[in-house]
């Protein structure tokens, strides 16, 4: 057989469609001879899969992100990033003129209240002698309403800094204006996001603290994400822990027709938030591996060249992208061996370009 010929004709003629044979015979000299090499296909399993970027980041289903309710100039911080805090363990303290501004705003509604509480007692006993009228009593209860709701308005702004009723009660010198900024959640502190003696405005995130849980987000295209199932075992590449397929959005970007999902780490991973990893997501479906050097491709037919007693069969299958090579479901068995070089010098063969 004349190999140069096959090689040549074998590439001019790639694109043909292929022509059914039963059999390409060759024996094992002609294989050697020809360079063709072969591989033995293996069940698909979840190292095998389609690759796209992913950011790790904390459980979405817990309060990271600490955030101060009123600006002011942030005190020494009390911990440094890597610190394992409880939920409610003190962060820092923040010197605050709002805060000032409503502690006072407090004390002078209090005192109103106090009045109107006075005035309300008064007037109840005079209504009961006949003094005054009920019209009278009427508008001082009106007074010691609007009082009162004026009052818990102003303490429940103040509960946003952690302050109670007893501590309202006892604010005095040194206590008014700087209230303490506590943990959300227990976790590691990741990041110091303000230096001390620096001015923070209201509702600023001045911390992160990671949950104990670590998570990856990733933007899927629609067609791979509709397939996946809540629950769904996922990877992440040069990680040994497995994900779990946790949240996934059921409305589609319009601007990049991606599916936003979330997968929880299954243990602690040695990983950082913020970090870019490669996420794995394998094929929907079980069968088997076919390497992509295996496949030659004729208009929308996939062939492969599986390897029998005598020589090659042709055998026609239908295929599935896995990463960077193809699933086959059915068509084809775990452990047959498959031409993965040569393929183009088989082509030829089956056309009939080559000869003795």
């Amino acid at each position: 057989m004349n190999l140069k010929r096959v090689l040549v004709l074998s590439c001019l003629f790639l694109t043909l469609p292929l022509q059914a044979q039963e059999l390409i015979q060759l024996n094992q000299e002609d294989i050697s001879r020809l360079g063709i090499v072969t591989s033995q296909v293996m069940p698909v399993d979840n190292s095998i899969g389609t690759s796209f970027p992913a950011t790790v980041i904390n459980s979405p289903l817990s309060t990271s992100a600490v955030t101060i309710p009123y600006g002011g100039i942030l005190q020494n911080w009390h911990i440094e990033p890597g610190t394992q805090v409880q939920a409610g363990d003190s962060l820092t303290e923040i010197s605050s003129q709002e805060l000032l501004d409503l502690q006072n705003e407090w004390s002078s509604a209090q005192l109103d209240l106090e009045q109107k509480n006075f005035e309300l007692e008064k007037d109840s006993l005079l209504l009961e002698e006949g003094i005054i009228s009920r019209q009278r009593f009427t508008q001082t209860q009106r007074d010691y309403q609007q009082s009162a709701a004026a009052l818990q308005i102003i303490s429940a702004k103040l509960s946003l800094a952690g302050f109670n009723q007893e501590q309202l009660s006892t604010m005095t010198g040194n206590a008014l204006g700087v209230y303490t900024v506590r943990s959300p959640v227990s976790g590691s502190a990741d990041h110091l996001m303000v230096n001390a003696g620096s001015y923070v405005a209201a509702n600023s995130v001045i911390a992160s603290i990671g949950s104990e849980e670590r998570w990856l987000s990733a933007q899927l295209p629609a067609r791979i994400a509709n397939h996946l199932e809540i629950g769904q075992m996922l990877r992440a590449s040069g990680s040994n822990t497995p994900l779990t397929l946790r949240q996934k959005d059921f409305a589609i970007d319009s601007q990049t027709q991606t599916v936003e999902i979330f997968a929880v780490f299954n243990t602690l991973p040695e990983l950082m938030v913020g970090q870019v990893v490669t996420l794995i997501v394998p094929p929907v479906e079980n069968g088997i591996l076919v390497p992509a050097n295996a496949v030659v491709h004729s208009g929308n037919e996939t062939t492969v060249y599986v390897q029998r007693d005598g020589g090659f069969e042709s055998r026609p299958l239908n295929l599935l992208p896995a990463g960077a090579d193809y699933l086959a479901v059915d068509g084809i068995n775990a452990g047959e061996r498959v031409a993965i070089r040569g393929t183009a010098i088989l082509k030829g063969i089956q056309l009939g370009l080559g000869g003795e």
